[in-house]
């Protein structure tokens, strides 16, 4: 009889013990899982200021090609002055 209670007692340790780790690795693969749901959120981040950037350089590509159309239609005219000038 005192072994068939040592027996009993040992095996609600061990299921305690069961439980305790059930209960860890939960908490353990809660955590991952906010960890993970972290980095997916970081990546959706990255992935929108990727697009605001692309956007900011194809405005920037625009802006400069103004720029170097205006820079031609300036030395063109500025030739077509100084050649006026030479020949006046």
């Amino acid at each position: 009889m005192e072994q068939r209670c040592q027996s009993s007692g040992l095996k609600a340790q061990v299921r305690t013990v069961g439980l305790s780790l059930i209960e860890l690795n939960t908490v353990l693969v809660e955590e991952r899982e906010r960890e993970i749901r972290q980095i997916v959120q970081s990546i959706s981040d990255l992935n929108e200021i990727f697009r605001d950037l692309a956007g900011m350089v194809v405005e920037q590509g625009t802006v400069l090609d103004r720029i170097d159309f205006n820079v031609e239609q300036a030395l063109r005219q500025d030739r077509g002055r100084t050649e006026a000038a030479a020949e006046g």
